[in-house]
């Protein structure tokens, strides 16, 4: 399977400011498609870690003061992954114990009978059929917003209702409505978020714009099954069905689900999005704090 190594450098600066702020910062971490680094930390701050989830972050506390940057880089080694679309069947009993969170909406993810009924032509399908119908229909219904998910967009991110009507989104609004939908059918699902790298031969070092985040669904006899159909719709001229159960080696995950506890705990409440930095501050005045984001291959 095809693999790639890079350096990862995840940096914010965070603006000069009378209050005393909290900061969070993703931070990536192995799993099996990933062996990342000890992260090398420079400005400060507490790793930590969401044990629901295995979010790691960095959690800064940053006295009144002037202008301050917080950086953390990491060596990444990504994997492609592919896993076969396995055969028609349903889940055994007991197999989805314990996943009953991702059968239930997140705040800005509803549940989506409609998307669903339309996709599937309102039939019991089995559920590795009924996932593929809404990848099928979601890649030949809807168009991709190349605009991206950076962070001067963030806060617009994510309307499912604009993204119908539209019929039209980013990563976000695409996996948001296969989410609602495949979690409808009974099939649970999880996002992804991470960055795409620029693949070689391109620049072996450059800048990242803004996030990706693409789906995992439950499947019976293979458990997490990879979705990323913003990829696919991106290449279909080519081989758009390699991202149903296939991801690229050209990217790194950072964090999973929507609605993220943060630790340690804060006022703020569950962040629809950990994959740019969140920041409280203990005053009135409304701080934004920009990530810098860039690779540098090493192979």
């Amino acid at each position: 399977m095809a693999s790639r190594s890079f350096f990862f450098s995840y940096g914010v600066t965070v603006p000069a400011t009378s209050q005393r702020l909290q900061l969070w910062i993703p931070v990536a971490h192995d799993d099996a498609w990933q062996r990342v680094s000890a992260p090398e930390i420079d400005g400060g701050g507490t790793l930590t870690e969401d044990p629901a989830t295995g979010n790691r972050m960095l959690h800064a506390v940053l006295a009144p003061g002037a202008e301050r940057v917080l950086t953390v880089r990491q060596k990444i080694t990504r994997s492609a992954r592919h896993t076969a679309i396995p055969a028609e069947a349903s889940y055994a009993a007991g197999e989805l114990d314990g996943l009953a969170k991702y059968l239930q909406p997140d705040a800005r993810v509803p549940l989506d009978q409609d998307l669903a009924d339309l996709a599937t032509g309102s039939k019991r399908l089995a559920p590795v059929t009924a996932a593929r119908r809404l990848f099928d229909h979601l890649l030949s219904e809807f168009d991709y917003d190349s605009g991206g998910c950076t962070p001067e967009r963030s806060a617009h991110l994510g309307d499912l209702g604009a993204a119908c009507d539209l019929r039209r989104g980013t990563c976000t609004e695409f996996h948001g409505l296969y989410t609602g939908a495949a979690r409808a059918l009974g099939i649970p699902t999880r996002f992804a978020f991470g960055f795409n790298v620029p693949a070689p031969p391109g620049a072996p070092a450059g800048m990242i714009a803004g996030y990706h985040c693409w789906a995992e669904s439950f499947l019976p006899t293979v458990g997490w099954f990879p979705v990323d159909v913003t990829e696919a719709w991106k290449r279909k001229s080519g081989d758009p069905a390699f991202y149903f159960g296939g991801l690229d080696e050209n990217r790194v995950q950072f964090t999973t689900g929507r609605d993220v506890a943060l630790s340690p705990q804060t006022g703020l409440g569950p962040v629809d999005r950990f994959i740019f930095p969140a920041v409280e501050g203990d005053g009135d005045e409304a701080i934004e704090v920009m990530p810098e984001l860039s690779f540098e291959s090493c192979e």
